[in-house]
């Protein structure tokens, strides 16, 4: 999946066609015994103390060690702004040759 890693590198969150509609809010999934939801900023202390353990914290990039409240409110922010971004429009043939990269 190099080819969707090329495109959130270039600043967007998505690939579309151009016959698939826009949607822009995150989508929340729930089951009997899960719910998953776009983070809010009530979220922030709770993930700063689960993500930011040494033990998850150490197999990530992106995640720091120690990972404060603040920036995980920082990074809460970042993603819901990334989502509402418009989403990319990435040609079939565009895409095959970033996957072939």
């Amino acid at each position: 999946m190099r080819w969707l890693s090329a495109v959130r590198k270039a600043g967007r969150t998505s690939v579309q066609s151009s016959d698939t509609p826009v949607i822009r809010s995150q989508p929340a999934l729930q089951t009997e015994r899960l719910v998953l939801r776009p983070f809010s900023p009530a979220d922030a202390v709770r993930l700063s103390e689960l993500a930011g353990k040494h033990r998850i914290a150490d197999t990530t990039v992106s995640i720091p060690h120690p990972y404060s409240p603040g920036q995980a409110l920082e990074d809460i922010h970042k993603y819901t702004e990334e989502f509402s971004l418009p989403p990319a429009r990435i040609s079939r043939s565009h895409c095959a040759k970033l996957h072939r990269t």
